[in-house]
């Protein structure tokens, strides 16, 4: 049973679609790497800040907890695309790195 369970979320993980990274092309590899990654996240928040969103609106309003927790991924994401810019106009030359 458990051998059968492990062989299943294997298999779930491989039929997952893989998340598809933009080919940025900065002077240096490391922004790449770093704007690649930004974007996975912004990705993830966005969708984990939608997920909370629609299970709030389900049960017909939000718990002190889940306002905290949806506050604090916001606020992550806020931080996160602030950052991705700084990362963009690096890439681009417009900022000292």
């Amino acid at each position: 049973m458990l051998r059968s369970a492990v062989v299943l979320a294997v298999a779930m993980g491989l039929a997952a679609p893989a998340a598809v990274a933009a080919g940025y092309k900065c002077a240096k590899k490391e922004t790449n790497v770093a704007l690649n990654d930004h974007d996975l996240g912004i990705t993830e928040r966005e969708s984990s800040i939608k997920e909370m969103k629609a299970e709030i609106a389900e049960s017909g309003g939000s718990t002190d907890d889940q306002t905290k927790v949806l506050k604090s991924i916001e606020d992550k994401l806020a931080k996160m695309k602030e950052s991705r810019e700084r990362l963009v106009k690096e890439c681009s030359g417009e900022a000292a790195p």
